[in-house]
């Protein structure tokens, strides 16, 4: 009886992982996709495509300038720049094009958003008290909070695990990249280099920051440590975004004399360009899913 017992079992365990093999082969896992701004329609808007650069689709439909998009953590969202008000606001969307709200609402110019890490609040940059600064919000619009007070401060991004935040300023003169807690304290200088530095962004772990090193008029991406150290050059371009399992960086490339969308592996190999009209295309942003 046992070994009758034991017979079955096997039986439904083997049939159970030939079930599953061949689910998994006929529902393959949906490709990634990137939002980005383009002006293929003759202003710029948002799209969207697979990470093979395939499937690209058109979202925002505004006679006014929509771009910089960035996905919130769940997906359901994305969080962009428009001129749809006066001076520039922040607005946000559904995935799917459906409810877009102006978040900021202020005479000022106010864009440069990023999501911490539970979609409960936003990080962006306004100049409602003159220079740019960095301040945060609740991702209804409310609750503003200024968190920089020197100089000109832009390109916020909100660290994994939401205790810091990391932006360019050029209170040194030129742009460098700092880092502050989330409460503003704390604000560092992370760079410290003689050259210019912009579009911070943190790696899915938090282990590293990519960031835009320009040097005698040109732009490449750059890798260095949460903390400063380890700085190397990953490709010629600006404007990084990691993809969701920090494997690979997509980033803006103006090499062919139009910007483009590239991406390339963390280790500087693989590199593939995915926009290929003649068009100005720019800013990628990896879904999280």
């Amino acid at each position: 009886m046992k070994a009758a017992t034991t017979l079955v079992f096997a039986l439904v365990t083997l049939l159970g992982a030939c079930w599953a093999s061949a689910t998994d082969a006929a529902s393959p896992k949906a490709p990634a996709t990137i939002a980005f701004s383009s002006d293929r329609d003759g202003n710029s808007e948002i799209y969207v495509m697979t990470e093979t650069g395939k499937a690209l689709r058109r979202l925002t439909k505004n006679p006014k300038f929509d771009g910089f998009p960035r996905w919130s953590p769940d997906g359901g969202r994305i969080l962009f720049y428009s001129q749809r008000s006066p001076n520039g606001d922040l607005w946000v969307m559904n995935a799917d094009v459906s409810a877009p709200k102006n978040l900021t609402r202020n005479a000022a110019h106010d864009g440069d958003g990023s999501w911490s890490a539970d979609g409960r609040r936003i990080v962006f940059v306004s100049d409602r008290t003159g220079d740019g600064d960095v301040y945060v919000m609740r991702s209804d619009g409310a609750g503003v909070t200024r968190l920089t007070t020197e100089a000109k401060n832009q390109h916020p991004s909100w660290s994994p695990d939401g205790t810091k935040v990391a932006f360019t300023s050029d209170r040194d003169d030129n742009g460098e990249i700092y880092v502050m807690n989330a409460d503003g304290s704390e604000q560092t200088n992370l760079s410290k280099s003689q050259a210019s530095e912009d579009w911070p962004v943190w790696s899915p772990n938090g282990a590293t920051i990519a960031f835009t090193r320009s040097s005698n008029g040109k732009d490449a991406v750059y890798l260095m440590n949460a903390d400063g150290s380890n700085v190397r050059r990953l490709a010629a371009g600006t404007q990084p975004s990691w993809t969701p399992d920090g494997r690979r960086i997509a980033f803006t490339n103006e090499s062919s004399g139009r910007s483009a969308i590239y991406v390339v592996g963390f280790d500087g190999k693989g590199l593939k360009k995915l926009t290929r009209a003649r068009f100005t295309e720019y800013d990628p942003a990896w879904s999280p899913r």
